[in-house]
């Protein structure tokens, strides 16, 4: 093909027809313009497909990671409930009707295990500009910044707390080992005004602790939602 406009050129000077060859120069220009902005176009529509598909992937990610986040948390939220509801009656009842005979067991430390996995790839990857809902980028993002931290450091507080619950009563048992009755112990435990302050804090906690967990079920539901309705502009 190059051979033959070379062809061309050469005759058309060589009949000293300067006019015509300039438009033929002309016409020739333009299709390599032509064959430029078709070869960007492609270029362009192959990164399109590419970006589209990076964004896919890591909002599918994502995803699967609130649902396994959201999972996690109703399960916490259900124990936590279960804590509550129990040690609220440890305050009410009388250990010797109920089974209060073993309050270690009673106590745990909550380990907040959020996967993150996918927003930590796209930030590192900086994909997450990608997203053109800049109002998703901005839920997914205090979503992990804000209040995965927020989450973070309420699981450590409990866990301090507990640990504060915890060798109160080793302490406390301790101090009355030479009593063969557990269950006189135990009441002797629960009437320690030091353990109810103790042990009103940790409620006081708990409450508040079991309440940020609803409000990040919540929001992870909508995020969920929200990229759903963007994945199916793609």
């Amino acid at each position: 093909m190059i051979k033959i406009f070379r062809h061309i050129r050469k005759a058309l000077l060589s009949e000293n027809r300067f006019s015509v060859y300039l438009l033929y120069a002309m016409g020739e220009i333009f299709l390599i313009v032509i064959g430029i902005l078709i070869a960007l176009q492609i270029s362009n529509w192959s990164e399109s497909n590419k970006s589209e598909e990076e964004i896919k992937n890591i909002l599918v990610l994502i995803k699967e990671n609130l649902k396994e986040d959201k999972a996690e948390q109703e399960v916490t939220l259900r124990i936590g409930n279960d804590f509550l509801k129990y040690w609220q009656s440890v305050l009410k009842k009388n250990p010797a009707n109920s089974d209060f005979t073993n309050l270690i067991n009673q106590l745990g430390v909550y380990d907040f295990n959020s996967n993150n996995s996918g927003y930590l790839s796209a930030i590192r990857g900086n994909k997450l500009s990608l997203i053109k809902n800049r109002d998703l980028i901005n839920s997914i993002t205090d979503y992990y910044e804000l209040k995965f931290r927020e989450m973070e450091n309420r699981a450590s507080a409990f866990g301090r707390q507990t640990l504060i619950m915890t060798n109160h009563i080793y302490e406390s048992l301790s101090r009355t080992e030479k009593n063969k009755s557990i269950i006189k112990r135990t009441q002797l435990v629960i009437d320690d005004p030091v353990f109810k302050e103790t042990l009103n804090e940790l409620l006081t906690r708990t409450k508040d602790h079991l309440e940020k967990i609803g409000e990040r079920i919540k929001q992870s539901e909508l995020i969920i939602k929200s990229i759903d309705i963007e994945l199916n502009q793609y």
